[in-house]
């Protein structure tokens, strides 16, 4: 069975297989820390328009339930059906959105359709099961988008004052920068306001139930492996978990210098760009843009620029010691640079030619035939 099939996926509860640095959702892979990341990306005003859904849905639910104490109510199905299309709109704004894009509609749907009906409502009375399926689908909805809004606030200042400022890019680091954002002043008055609007307030522990099951081993699909199941019975618990998984595993939060989108890096290194098209220019990626205006991602420790650095130390000592003349060194030394913008701007070159291109032997080579 591969990773991430049987899972139970709908607006009220979530379901993660994971591997490794890898979650399995709806039998798609992910790298760790992407659904948190995703998050991000949804504007302040987005989600403002999310909160205004809510807060007519929790009006017209506790409407509800009050016409629900009148014996004999004649507004109960006028309130029961302007309630239902509420739930709707908020559904489908939701689905606007990672990750509940990701959910089988029909079943979702197909709830809702039942149980914003007087028959089923009046097997609720007596049917404490579907009371609280019922419950726990509006509740669901209502609250998912004062969720998005506190996790997008608090993760988006983690993401811009303390993981954006770190000189190292590490889970020990990450975990300074997660401790120290957590226990700022700021954060925590925004967890308390959302704390006196959401039913689901923000922790950094969040609830969880496990188990285990067999799957296909990604590496080898002969082989058969156990994976770890991580069920959620919130998706404020599911966000704050990726965002932890993938911290723990080096994954973390970067803005694009470019478009302004957040991207999940997955390594320590710290780009400026990510991969994405660059709305300054729809034919070229936010990586090649950057390049091309000339703002080169010169970190030091990426990997383009740590393999520039080494063979253009090299040509440099060559020529201390002689063993090539000046227009050699010099002609080497523009060649590198060349071969160095053309990764930046090309990511196809940079994973297939580079390395062998940056060869000294090759460079010698070409320099040769450029010099004559």
């Amino acid at each position: 069975m591969p990773m991430g099939t049987n899972q139970t996926n709908n607006i009220v509860h979530a379901t993660l297989d994971v591997w490794e640095d890898i979650v399995y959702y709806n039998a798609k892979s992910y790298p760790a820390g992407y659904f948190a990341t995703e998050i991000l990306n949804i504007p302040f005003e987005r989600q403002k328009e999310l909160c205004n859904y809510g807060n007519r849905l929790t009006i017209l639910f506790n409407e509800f339930m009050v016409e629900c104490l009148i014996p004999e109510s004649k507004n109960r199905d006028r309130v029961l059906s302007m309630l239902k299309d509420e739930a709707m709109s908020t559904y489908r704004e939701l689905r606007k959105h990672l990750p509940f894009s990701l959910i089988p509609e029909e079943l979702d749907m197909r709830a809702m359709e039942m149980i914003f009906t007087p028959e089923y409502l009046q097997a609720v009375a007596a049917d404490r099961e579907k009371s609280d399926f019922f419950v726990s689908i509006v509740e669901g909805l209502y609250s998912l988008p004062f969720i998005i809004n506190t996790f997008g606030i608090v993760v988006t200042h983690l993401a811009d004052h303390y993981l954006s400022a770190l000189k190292k890019r590490d889970v020990n680091h990450f975990a300074v920068a997660v401790h120290d954002c957590f226990n700022s002043e700021e954060v925590k008055e925004a967890i308390k306001e959302s704390a006196d609007v959401s039913a689901v307030p923000m922790t950094l522990t969040p609830t969880l139930r496990f188990s285990y099951n067999f799957a296909r081993d990604p590496k080898n699909e002969k082989e058969m492996v156990f994976v770890r199941r991580v069920i959620f019975d919130s998706y404020m618990d599911f966000f704050v978990y990726d965002l932890i998984n993938g911290l723990s595993h080096g994954h973390a939060p970067s803005k694009c210098q470019c478009c302004g989108r957040y991207f999940l890096t997955t390594t320590g290194h710290s780009p400026k760009y990510c991969d994405g098209m660059a709305p300054q220019n729809p034919t070229m990626t936010c990586r090649q843009y950057g390049a091309r205006q000339g703002q080169k991602e010169d970190n030091p420790d990426h990997p383009i620029y740590r393999l520039f650095s080494t063979r253009t130390n090299t040509i440099r000592k060559h020529a201390e010691r002689k063993k090539i003349d000046a227009e050699t060194r010099a002609a080497a030394l523009e060649l590198a640079r060349e071969y160095r913008d053309k990764a930046l701007m090309d990511r196809e070159y940079f994973l297939n030619s580079y390395a062998g291109d940056m060869e000294l032997e090759h460079i010698y080579a070409e320099v040769k035939k450029r010099l004559g």
